[in-house]
């Protein structure tokens, strides 16, 4: 799905954070360690949270293999409700209905948010430069 560049408005509330009340809520996984709760308050900062490894990797990794683990649902709905990009939100929507694992899921998903990252920076640097 390609995304049309973001307002003015949007990239600044997409680059800027969110209060505790809006946070979004993540973990970090590890066999030996259990469930390690993060709170979000951004969506750059939901960005480099997310890890996508491969599974040998993880199997390599054995007691200190770990998964950045962001619900892929609560993901779609925070970007909706709190920064008001739906049409990013529905493009997660898509391809959460593609996935068939986490890492078939959340692959497209972080690259979504990759490009629009770099379409709000692009739009700020432009706008400032008017």
């Amino acid at each position: 799905m390609t995304l049309s560049e973001p307002s003015k408005e949007l990239a600044t509330r997409l680059l800027g954070e969110v209060s505790f009340e809006e946070r979004l809520r993540a973990a970090n996984l590890t066999p030996m360690g259990g469930t390690l709760e993060h709170s979000i308050y951004g969506f750059r900062q939901a960005f480099n949270f997310l890890r996508i490894d491969e599974f040998e990797d993880l199997v390599a990794a054995g007691p200190r293999a770990s998964v950045a683990y962001i619900d892929p649902d609560a993901l779609g709905r925070w970007v909706a409700q709190v920064f008001g990009d739906t049409e990013l939100a529905d493009a997660i929507g898509e391809a959460i209905a593609e996935g068939t694992n986490y890492v078939d899921t959340m692959r497209p998903v972080k690259e979504l948010m990759e490009h629009r990252l770099s379409q709000c920076e692009s739009v700020l640097a432009s706008k400032s430069t008017n």
